[in-house]
């Protein structure tokens, strides 16, 4: 688990932990909710489970959901050591973004067991002209499911490059950047979404100041 092992690498670098009780704490604070991060969104399988989340017709996991929107709780009910506040910010985006996600999947999601599969409600439809304007609403749907998995990657990587900058350098330095697969047409890409700085500006001014936001 990644706090087992940042705390050890914590240790190491805190000498002077016994007097600055204030920098602990803000380690171990840090420490969980980033373990909690990387546990329920599956970072170790992040590209296995988006392909699943951006195919045409969408799946995900039951307990992935759950896990997720627990995160956001957990991140919600934080108590901030306020020593790094671009970490702060990049940890609430990814929980918001990322629960957002899982939201907009479970509109129109019918659970198979563990599974949650994309209900094809269309399909449903008693006549033409409902069957094609629900089917317009679910490639509306799709579109803003797969938009959702996209942010969430970026949010992840902002979240991955900020956990290495102020907290532990080796947070995934040797796995790399959060990338998906996207399927288009007949085609299959590799995509790795990231924000510019200039989006990464934004977001820090939009999220200071606010607080209480669910």
């Amino acid at each position: 688990m990644f706090k087992t092992e940042h705390e050890l690498w914590v240790r190491s670098q805190l000498g002077e932990a016994e007097v600055d009780p204030e920098r602990l704490v803000a380690q171990q604070v840090y420490a969980a909710l980033i373990d909690g991060a990387t546990t329920a969104a599956r970072f170790a399988d992040w590209y296995n489970w988006t392909s699943w989340a951006l195919a045409p017709e969408p799946q995900w996991k039951e307990n992935h959901l759950e896990a997720i929107q627990q995160l956001r709780r957990t991140v919600f009910a934080a108590i901030w050591p306020a020593k790094h506040p671009e970490l702060e910010i990049a940890l609430q985006h990814f929980s918001l973004v990322l629960s957002k996600a899982a939201r907009t999947f479970r509109e129109h999601g019918e659970i198979d067991g563990n599974i949650v599969r994309a209900d094809m409600f269309y399909r449903r439809a008693n006549s033409e002209v409902l069957y094609n304007e629900r089917h317009d609403a679910f490639m509306g749907w799709i579109k803003e499911c797969h938009e959702l998995i996209f942010e969430a990657t970026k949010a992840a990587n902002w979240l991955a490059d900020c956990v290495r900058k102020y907290v532990n350098p080796m947070f995934y330095a040797l796995e790399g950047k959060f990338i998906v697969a996207y399927e288009s047409g007949f085609n299959v890409s590799d995509l790795r979404p990231e924000y510019s700085i200039q989006e990464r500006e934004r977001l820090i001014t939009q999220y200071q100041g606010l607080s209480g936001r669910k």
